[in-house]
């Protein structure tokens, strides 16, 4: 992922955090806590928007509300408007396609998908997999659980494929983790471990298991599964059952 692109996802990341602001303001007219969607990582600076300006900025997938101009980044956006307290500029180009990508109000937007397990040959697989059904984008990959904790805050994916057998950081350390980064993901645990642990993973706040060595289709079916469900507020583990075929993960 290149530099723009990383600062639009940037932005998106913040977009997501003034959407539960705008949930949990409810109705009203008085002026809300939002932060400026600049693509600066590091960039929380307020800004006091009402609900109905909020609206108006997204009216439109690639708007942004920015703090002012130095916020904005040439190479992928343009000012349209400028109220002031605040600048709304439009995405072009690759920042529009990220943009549209991570839109949370699009209903046909896909679902993001982050891969956790040391197997180079598993995440491959996975990724050619997923990617026949545009429902789901696979938008990271870790090889271990902590390089998977960075990436999950980094991506904010909907669906987590998660080993529990890692080097570094294993899935089990990693779990509550990831889920209190993300907590709007969905975690699906992907693991040779016995079934006896689904109760534990469930208590970890893992929203499936299946086992390696079921059919391909098991877990591919599952992520869609975690990916249509959206965010839970309470998980509920339940397990995914295959007969293992000829093409399986082991």
């Amino acid at each position: 992922m290149n530099r723009l692109q990383r600062m639009a996802h940037n932005e998106s990341n913040a977009r997501d955090i003034n959407e539960a602001t705008s949930e949990e303001a409810g109705e009203g007219t008085g002026k809300v806590a939002f932060i400026c969607e600049c693509g600066y990582k590091e960039c929380d600076a307020p800004l006091p928007m009402t609900r109905d300006e909020y609206e108006y900025v997204r009216a439109s997938g690639s708007r942004f509300a920015v703090l002012d101009k130095d916020h904005v980044i040439d190479e992928v956006e343009d000012v349209i408007e400028d109220f002031g307290r605040y600048v709304v500029l439009e995405k072009h180009s690759d920042g529009k396609k990220v943009a549209d990508l991570r839109d949370p109000r699009s209903e046909a937007k896909s679902r993001r998908v982050l891969l956790v397990d040391d197997s180079l040959e598993v995440r491959s697989l996975l990724k050619i997999l997923l990617s026949v059904d545009n429902a789901c984008t696979v938008v990271g990959e870790a090889e271990d659980g902590s390089r998977g904790i960075e990436a999950a805050i980094d991506t904010r994916p909907d669906v987590v494929v998660l080993d529990l057998e890692m080097p570094v950081m294993d899935g089990w350390e990693a779990l509550p983790k990831i889920v209190e980064a993300v907590p709007t993901a969905n975690v699906v645990v992907f693991s040779s471990y016995a079934r006896a642990s689904q109760r534990k993973l469930a208590e970890l706040g893992a929203f499936n298991f299946v086992e390696k060595g079921s059919d391909l289709t098991v877990i591919v079916s599952a992520v869609k599964d975690a990916a249509l469900s959206g965010a839970k507020d309470a998980r509920t583990l339940s397990m995914a059952d295959g007969k293992a075929g000829r093409d399986t993960l082991t």
